[in-house]
């Protein structure tokens, strides 16, 4: 008894320190994903649909570095590790912005370096919380998912709240100080839980300790020429986007066929539900992400921003998802817990249908305020309000469910690489939102809203449709897929 009580306090533990962690590394994460697509315009002077390009391809990488650090963290660095590189890459890549203010190739070296530790340590976290519970502790990993994502949202209030106050005022050096500062507090908490956060199940902890230093090396050699790589792809964003999408189709498949291979038949059903969610989640980034890329701009140029008297900052916006997701994440795990204990079964192929329907309503609010624009094709503040309650309600259901689902699909040894393949597809959903972006922009001299509504308009009712069919097919599919996750194996679901 003394025994389990200490495991639970150590685990506690080590989930608080992963709480706090998260959210000092992701304010700067929120600032500069707020802050570059108006900083490129007003500071640059950048053309819009090249600063969209440039974050579209930001939001790519990102999560394709995510596949990455489940590829390295566990196999040839721990998991602690690689997360503490990447903070103090982010920290470091805040600084050169600085230093190097309004230099446009600084600014887009600055960027590549902090994609370096953003994309690589969020995995790297995800897989030390995973490690903290048995395959079979669906519910105590749920909440744990859902309490760390809170943190996160926390960390983007914060980030999204300095970055708007300071956009203001036509600051933004300032913005890059303060996301510095930011990921130093990270890197100092990750020193203070250093032990709690060592790698427990991984195929590097059950390797003798004289093999580490060799596969550190080739970890390091990997990182160095994946770094040289991003900057190759930002000097060719033409050719990035047909790159990127060859790369993670044979990254899918090749991961795909290599776990099927080496696995029984209920992994390989378990792997088919899986493909089947990944699909699924595909569709709701893409749309997802049009929200720093385009619906961006869409804010700056075509709302009306003033509310009691008061002008807001395009990056507030924000503040409402993360209110949303903040609030809404320890109520969902209470509930959906409840709700199992009363026997109530809700597969999770059709918790997949839920985000999507909530962005199916998200989505459809941008069409439906253009619609009811003024005489001079400004937007009511009120459309973009619901647009991003509803996008994060879809967001409260996808994020954190996804990551559980993983950990109850996927075997103990492929857990991070699968990972970082799930983030990777919401890297994929960031090519098509820049394209689908630039499209409602095209052509276009004048950027006031008359001139652009049309546009706009058009993109954003494609969007409402298209992820309203998908919605659609994964409710009357989900049977079948919850079969397939749940082949030969009693399991319990919520």
């Amino acid at each position: 008894m003394e025994n389990k009580y200490s495991y639970e306090t150590n685990v506690r533990k080590t989930l608080n320190a992963l709480f706090f962690m998260q959210i000092f590394s992701t304010v700067s994460y929120g600032i500069i994903c707020s802050t570059t697509v108006l900083y490129g315009i007003r500071v640059l002077s950048m053309k819009p649909s090249i600063i969209e390009t440039v974050m579209g391809t930001f939001l790519t990488l990102n999560f394709g570095l995510h596949f990455l650090g489940g590829y390295l963290g566990g196999r040839y660095l721990s998991n602690r590790i690689i997360f503490l590189i990447g903070i103090i890459l982010q920290a470091g890549a805040c600084w050169f912005i600085v230093i190097e203010h309004a230099q446009l190739k600084h600014f887009i070296y600055g960027l590549i370096i902090f994609l370096m530790g953003s994309g690589t340590s969020l995995t790297c976290l995800n897989n030390i919380i995973t490690e903290q519970f048995k395959q079979n502790e669906i519910e105590k990993r749920l909440k744990a998912f859902l309490f760390n994502y809170s943190g996160m949202n926390i960390g983007f209030l914060f980030g999204f709240a300095i970055a708007g106050y300071y956009t203001l005022q036509n600051i933004y050096h300032t913005q890059f100080i303060i996301g510095g500062i930011s990921s130093l507090i990270a890197i100092i908490l990750t020193l203070l839980a250093w032990k709690r956060l060592k790698d427990q199940n991984t195929s590097l902890a059950n390797m003798p300790r004289q093999q580490h230093p060799l596969l550190a090396i080739k970890a390091v050699s990997i990182m160095v020429i994946v770094f040289i790589i991003l900057i190759i792809f930002y000097k060719h964003m033409i050719f990035f986007d047909f790159i990127v999408i060859a790369i993670t189709a044979i990254a899918v498949i090749t991961t795909i066929i290599f776990v099927v291979a080496k696995a029984d038949q209920e992994i390989k059903s378990k792997m088919k539900a899986f493909l089947i969610l990944l699909l699924a989640a595909f569709v709701f980034w893409t749309i997802y992400q049009l929200t720093p890329i385009g619906v961006m701009l869409f804010i700056a140029d075509n709302v009306n921003l003033y509310a009691f008297k008061y002008r807001l900052a395009p990056q507030w916006f924000g503040l409402i998802n993360n209110l949303v997701l903040i609030v809404g994440c320890p109520i969902f795990a209470y509930f959906a817990i409840k709700l199992k204990s009363k026997g109530f079964v809700l597969s999770r192929p059709r918790l997949f249908a839920i985000p999507l329907l909530f962005i199916t309503i998200a989505t459809f609010m941008l069409p439906l305020g253009i619609k009811y624009a003024s005489a001079d094709g400004v937007i009511d503040i009120k459309w973009i309000c619901s647009q991003h309650i509803f996008l994060a309600m879809g967001e409260l259901f996808l994020y954190p469910i996804g990551f559980a689902v993983i950990g109850r699909l996927v075997p103990r040894k492929f857990q991070g690489t699968m990972m970082g393949l799930w983030l990777l597809t919401a890297g994929i959903g960031g090519i098509a939102a820049g394209f689908i972006s630039t499209l409602a922009i095209r052509h276009k001299q004048v950027f006031v809203p008359l001139n652009t509504d049309p546009g706009y308009f058009n993109v954003f009712l494609t969007m409402t449709i298209i992820a309203a069919a998908v919605c659609i097919i994964m409710f009357i599919f989900a049977p079948k897929i919850y079969r397939l996750m749940s082949k030969d194996d009693k399991i319990e679901e919520i």
